[in-house]
């Protein structure tokens, strides 16, 4: 990802969120971006679904109902600047 607001996945000193895979990490910082679930595929090089699936699941297991708590968290945990 070349976006400088993004943290680079596995970086050293990034704290890590053990319940979200590292697709996930990937998805939830194009989130953070302001990345539709089309956009997020794109980039990724998979289809909508699975873009709209990793949300979905990334969504439930950090116990938010909408984007804008996902970007919280992210930022909180300090997986994105």
């Amino acid at each position: 990802m070349a976006d400088p607001f993004l943290k680079a996945i596995g970086a050293p000193g990034r704290p890590r969120c053990e319940p979200l895979s590292l697709r996930e990490l990937d998805v939830l910082a194009l989130i953070a971006a302001g990345k539709t679930n089309r956009q997020i595929a794109e980039a990724l090089t998979i289809a909508p679904a699975t873009a709209s699936k990793h949300v979905h699941n990334i969504l439930g297991k950090i116990g938010a109902t909408r984007r804008s708590e996902a970007v919280a968290y992210a930022l909180r945990e300090g997986l994105v600047e």
